[in-house]
Order: structure tokens, then sequence, then C-alpha cells
């Protein structure tokens, strides 16, 4: 039998920002501050000028060799300016993916899983159980 569960008490709130490149290194200001230290992603993608959900090129960046941040104010300043679109006219855009301390109520979230393997691991059954919790409500999922 396998058991595994898992939970958590936390005030941080994830947020995204995707700011289309202006040709300046910046400052380029986030939706959020107060951001957690270290919690951010961030790559510049550039899209298909017709088809956006279409990502031609992507490149993760790294903090101080490509980029700085202000972590209180919420605002990036990068080594080199950040087209608005490349040679093809397609967008150039910066994708930040970051936490924010102290900005969500403080929530609860758990899960875990209960798993059974029959005939010698050819066949395993399990039940999953998620919640997860934020501003927004209490989400819970259940799985067989």
């Amino acid at each position: 039998m396998d058991i595994i569960a898992y939970g958590a008490e936390t005030n941080l709130h994830y947020a995204k920002d995707e700011i289309q490149g202006l040709g300046t290194s910046g400052l380029y200001p986030l939706s959020r501050q107060n951001i957690a230290i270290n919690s951010e992603k961030i790559r510049i993608e550039t899209r298909d000028r017709l088809k956006s959900e279409q990502i031609i090129k992507s490149r993760h960046l790294s903090r101080h060799l490509d980029y700085d941040m202000d972590y209180t104010v919420g605002t990036l300043f990068f080594r080199e300016p950040i087209h608005s679109r490349d040679t093809d006219f397609n967008p150039i855009i910066i994708v930040v993916e970051y936490e924010t301390v102290g900005t969500a109520r403080e929530a609860q979230n758990a899960g875990g899983r209960v798993g059974i393997r029959l005939f010698k691991d050819k066949l395993i059954v399990g039940a999953s159980h998620i919640r997860d919790e934020n501003d927004f409500g209490k989400r819970d999922l259940n799985a067989l």
C-alpha cells in the first residue's frame, strides 16, 4: 500500500505578468509589490504574430546576469534592451512568474493519495484528494 500526504499553510500569493518589450532596458513595473525574494522566474518569449498562443522562441533569464529586480517596489531592469518585435514582426513578451508576501490571507492547502498494488504490480488502484484554498475560495479535487 502506498500513502502520500502533504500540508502547507501560507500567506503567499502567485502572480504572473506578461509585458511586451518596449525597446528599453527598463524600468518595467510589475502588477504587484512585496515580492518574495528569489521566487521569480523570468523568461523572454517570442510569439507568432498571427497565433499568439504559439511560442516560437523562449529564453530563461538569470538574476544579476540578465536583470535586477526591486522586490519591494516590484520593478525590473534588464542588462540589455528588450525589443518589442523581432525581425519578422513577432511580438517579444517578458513573462514574469512570482509570489508576493502578505498580500493573501493565510490559507491551508493539503492533499493525499492512497494506492494499492494488485496482481504483482500490474494494476494500481488509488484515490487522491487535494484541497486548494486562496483568496477566491476553496477548491477540492477528488480522483479515483
